[in-house]
């Protein structure tokens, strides 16, 4: 059975979850959440994103990627997300453990 291109990107969007509906999140409440939930403060700025909401999150010690995922995203988009943070992560931190020779 041939789709039409039409029926095949919103099946896209609807697995991606590229076309969940999504409402602003107010950075000021962002803040007082980290605080709250994880003990974190500091300055906190929005980062361009492809869905959701991003927001880098600067302590006086540590800076971190904060992501706001769409209450209606499926549990393993999401799950797919945060494993990919945390590979990415975990390489950046292999990189500075054993940097490259200099040439």
């Amino acid at each position: 059975m041939n789709k039409s291109p039409d029926a095949v990107l919103q099946r896209l969007l609807e697995q991606s979850s590229l076309h969940s509906s999504s409402q602003s999140i107010d950075p000021v409440l962002l803040k007082s959440m980290l605080e709250r939930q994880y003990g974190l403060s500091g300055h906190v700025e929005r980062v361009g994103s492809e869905k959701g909401h991003t927001f880098r999150l600067k302590t006086s010690a540590n800076e971190y990627l904060v992501k706001v995922s769409p209450s209606d995203e499926p549990d393993p988009v999401t799950a797919l997300q945060i494993a990919a943070m945390r590979y990415l992560d975990d390489a950046a931190h292999a990189d500075q453990a054993y940097p490259s020779p200099k040439g």
